[in-house]
């Protein structure tokens, strides 16, 4: 096996695994031979955590928290959901939306 970024037998600058000819990089790590560290382009604003896979790291918000560094505070749900349910965070992590989850036989917003 012949991958790029192979020293001493260790293949992949030794932040992959070889796959034939080609490297899969490590979480924190991309280029052809997995030779640049990659991560958020900020510390999230200790609000949230630095997440994702190695071609497309973001900030994984914090509850009550969104944006691109989690910069923006989320106000909430409407009427705190009227106490008929939970308000949770959108599943997309780039998302600032909230939403209410109803409890059960409960709808609406």
């Amino acid at each position: 096996q012949n991958c790029p970024g192979t020293r001493n037998n260790i293949p992949c600058s030794g932040h992959g695994e070889c796959l034939e000819t080609v490297c899969k990089c490590g979480q924190g790590f991309r280029g052809s031979g997995c030779e640049e560290q990659f991560t958020c382009d900020s510390d999230c604003n200790d609000r949230g955590v630095c997440g994702g896979s190695s071609a497309d790291f973001l900030c994984l918000c914090d509850t009550g928290y969104a944006g691109a560094r989690c910069e923006l505070t989320v106000t909430g749900c409407p009427d705190n959901c009227n106490a008929e349910g939970e308000c949770v965070r959108s599943k997309d992590p780039a998302s600032n939306e909230m939403y209410c989850e109803c409890a059960d036989g409960r709808y609406g917003q």
